[in-house]
């Protein structure tokens, strides 16, 4: 049975296209806003995939259903993004990630039925589904690769650059609101070395972790660290 992707669009390529979309009164009712505090789950892995959604203010995990009780983060989404955009294309689509609000999240949810209609009244939604997946595959070769061709060190320092991002703390001071375990599931490189690596930049100065928080004193030290080469979607946000 195929499976639905659950990852992050682009507020400033496919995701603005379709939040003016969404905004136009003419389509007012046709799609449902929903509200989830922080905490509650907004759709799970396993669930049948018949919708999208369209994160309009706050932020969520998407998660790794590992079958256990701990939490593997695999990435973090927020105003502009989609996810579940494989769901409306077929029917037998199933969610493969949970997804989880961080905050109180404000979201559009498009079903399946609702996008085909939309569709045939404006075209250029095929150009903006298209680019949003081709989006997930630039984005995933490309932290394969980072995986594989980078330092360790270097990818647990880019991971701090996406997340500042993510949770818009790229300024003096910035707070990550994650645990060291949450930012190393997030970057893929296992829980000792993101902690060595998060210990030698707090004792050279470059930030302070508390618990469940990390602060970002000097940024542009991390962005040193980081050797950072452009890749994928996010390159770009950085």
């Amino acid at each position: 049975m195929p499976h639905d992707h659950v990852a992050a669009g682009g507020s400033t390529g496919p995701g603005s296209i379709l939040e003016q979309l969404l905004s136009d009164p003419r389509n007012g009712n046709r799609f449902g806003r929903l509200r989830y505090p922080a905490g509650a789950y907004i759709c799970h892995a396993g669930d049948a995939g018949d919708s999208c959604f369209f994160i309009r203010r706050g932020r969520a995990a998407v998660l790794l259903d590992t079958g256990h009780s701990e939490r593997i983060i695999l990435n973090i989404v927020g105003p502009g993004d989609t996810f579940g955009e494989l769901a409306l294309l077929r029917a037998d689509h199933v969610r493969t990630a949970t997804i989880q609000a961080l905050d109180e999240v404000e979201t559009v949810m498009i079903r399946r039925h609702e996008f085909e209609a939309l569709r045939r009244e404006e075209p250029r939604l095929d150009d903006v589904l298209l680019a949003a997946l081709a989006d997930r595959v630039y984005e995933l070769s490309g932290r394969l690769s980072e995986l594989a061709s980078v330092s360790k060190k270097a990818i647990v320092h880019r991971c701090l650059l996406r997340l500042g991002r993510a949770f818009d703390a790229l300024g003096p001071g910035g707070i990550i609101p994650l645990s060291q375990t949450d930012v190393a599931s997030v970057a893929g490189v296992g829980l000792r070395t993101t902690t060595d690596v998060l210990k030698r930049a707090r004792d050279d100065g470059l930030l302070v972790t508390r618990r469940g928080s990390i602060e970002v004193l000097d940024w542009d030290a991390v962005r040193q660290r980081a050797d950072f080469r452009p890749y994928g979607l996010n390159s770009t946000k950085l």
